[in-house]
């Protein structure tokens, strides 16, 4: 005999099978369809997006890839960011890689929102300008809406060219940043080596005034 119940729960069962396949397809295709793009072709919008961010121009010369797995990542290679017009030296940052963590539909719409952000490679170049501002002051001013819960320093170099022309040089840069939002508070650990000497440091800033002025407490230790 037909027992309505039996097809009832034959019924439920089928459209349980066809919504978990339908599921199973839809993260497939959030997984995969992005290691089908090939990002490097459409490295301009990348570089717009990060020029965006820094209110500097951002060249990438190297590859340009998205990962979903284990963790939505950007990551490229040969990113460079240009300084001040009228500065020594033409190149503010050059980093030989970085994995930025994103949320994927909203850079694509144009915002960017990072959890982590890795530099591999830095080299940063700060000097000061004859107006006595600094190169990196622009790149400070971040859009309103960036936070960043980490950025990881592996491996950075910092060069610091005075009105003079005198320069000094940091190496072996490492660290961890972290940023509540653009106005800070910036909250930095790390250390450098310096001439024959390695050395600590730690730094606390308050929130950036009307006037782009910055309350900062740091502490210096001898390694």
């Amino acid at each position: 005999l037909y027992d309505a119940n039996n097809g009832d729960e034959l019924e439920r069962a089928e459209k349980f099978g066809a919504d978990i396949l339908r599921l199973c397809v839809a993260v497939g295709g959030v997984l995969f369809v992005p290691s089908l793009i090939n990002w490097s072709d459409n490295r301009d919008i990348v570089e717009s997006r990060l020029s965006d961010l820094l209110g500097r121009q951002v060249t990438i010369e190297g590859d340009v890839t998205f990962s979903m797995l284990p963790m939505p990542t950007l990551r490229a290679t040969g990113l460079r960011v240009a300084s001040e017009p009228g500065a020594h030296h033409g190149t503010l940052l050059t980093v030989g890689a970085i994995d930025l963590r994103v949320a994927m539909l909203p850079f694509l719409r144009g915002t960017i929102e990072a959890g982590q952000a890795t530099l591999i490679d830095p080299v940063l170049t700060v000097e000061r300008l004859p107006s006595g501002s600094l190169s990196i002051d622009r790149a400070l001013g971040l859009r309103a809406d960036t936070s960043f819960e980490r950025i990881i320093v592996e491996n950075g170099i910092v060069h610091w060219r005075d009105l003079d022309g005198s320069e000094v040089t940091a190496s072996g840069v490492f660290g961890q940043i972290s940023v509540d939002r653009a106005s800070g508070p910036i909250r930095a650990t790390g250390g450098f080596r310096l001439g024959a000497g390695r050395y600590g440091v730690e730094l606390q800033t308050g929130t950036r005034s009307a006037s782009g002025l910055w309350p900062v407490t740091a502490t210096l230790s001898i390694e």
